[in-house]
């Protein structure tokens, strides 16, 4: 026990967060799988996709299936996930398998089945994003995909890619081509939410602002948008004078006041904007192991 605590590195609370989303994203994986998925014939990608198309097959348990097969591909690749991804990832498929046999919630079933396969991607991607916020890992293909990168030169994207293409083409001759349509459609939702989960939960804009009238700028940024902004010192090559950029990132519906306020000021000030996708740190954050270690940190050291 002291030996996971070591590698996990981790205070209590925050592995009791950890367990705590892994814990929902499984559940919520169960109920897409078991509700959605299984009762109108659609597939899946990864390990759970062919679980799917061997429990249509000869009605083996999904959930035993997944566990067998996923166990088997952790220990094939365990050295390519540190420890404390390996331990949550463990904790991970052995909670989504205990869910998949035995969370049984009424099935959904539409006239449309894109409205059903739109339900399950995001259903699905949430959960994977909840698992991946818990420092869990999908397991799987992924595991796959990086003894692909290591051994065949092959990128992970492209590796993942590959192993839920070969899994989609062969349930083709299962679940039939329409369906197999509608499943390409329930992954590409999934991606589309696992995306927006872990990358872009916390959309923002940063801007990038150089003018002679950088001091005043700032300001009226201070004090009427309440953001921090940061000074670059840079020159420009063909001029070769000093140039002061600014550089700050506001809120989606700050981008228009902030524009207006630049334009005010120097109307030829030179501005670049930019998407992203998340930020974290002082004033953007509802929760940051980081910022939670450093207070622990300063407090022991007070």
């Amino acid at each position: 026990m002291k030996k996971i605590r070591e590698d996990l590195d981790m205070t209590f609370w925050d592995v009791l967060i950890s367990v705590g989303y892994i814990t929902a994203g499984a559940a919520l994986y169960a109920i897409a799988v078991n509700s959605f998925v299984v009762p109108n014939d659609f597939g899946s990608g990864g390990v759970t996709g062919i679980s799917i198309l061997l429990y249509y097959v000869f009605k083996i348990e999904i959930g035993t299936m997944n566990f067998i097969i996923n166990s088997i591909l952790l220990l094939l690749g365990w050295r390519f996930l540190e420890k404390k991804t390996l331990i949550f990832t463990a904790y991970a498929m052995t909670m989504l398998s205990i869910f998949i046999n035995h969370l049984r919630l009424p099935a959904f079933h539409s006239d449309n089945s894109l409205l059903t396969a739109i339900a399950a991607g995001c259903l699905i991607g949430v959960a994977l994003g909840l698992m991946l916020r818990g420092n869990g890992s999908s397991a799987g293909t992924d595991i796959i995909a990086m003894m692909m990168r290591k051994y065949l030169g092959i990128s992970f994207s492209a590796g993942v890619m590959i192993c839920d293409f070969v899994i989609l083409s062969a349930s083709v001759y299962i679940i039939g081509l329409e369906k197999l349509i509608v499943t390409m459609i329930l992954t590409f939702v999934l991606g589309r939410m696992l995306a927006y989960m872990t990358e872009g939960l916390n959309p923002r804009k940063s801007v990038m602002i150089i003018s002679n009238q950088h001091e005043k700028i700032a300001q009226e940024i201070a004090t009427t948008i309440d953001r921090g902004i940061t000074v670059f010192h840079a020159h420009g090559y063909y001029s070769q004078l000093e140039k002061q950029v600014l550089y700050v990132v506001v809120n989606n519906h700050q981008i228009i006041h902030l524009q207006k306020l630049i334009n005010d000021i120097d109307p030829i000030a030179f501005v670049t904007v930019s998407d992203v996708h998340q930020v974290l740190g002082q004033g953007f954050s509802l929760y940051s192991y980081a910022d939670k270690k450093r207070k622990i940190k300063k407090l022991t050291n007070s």
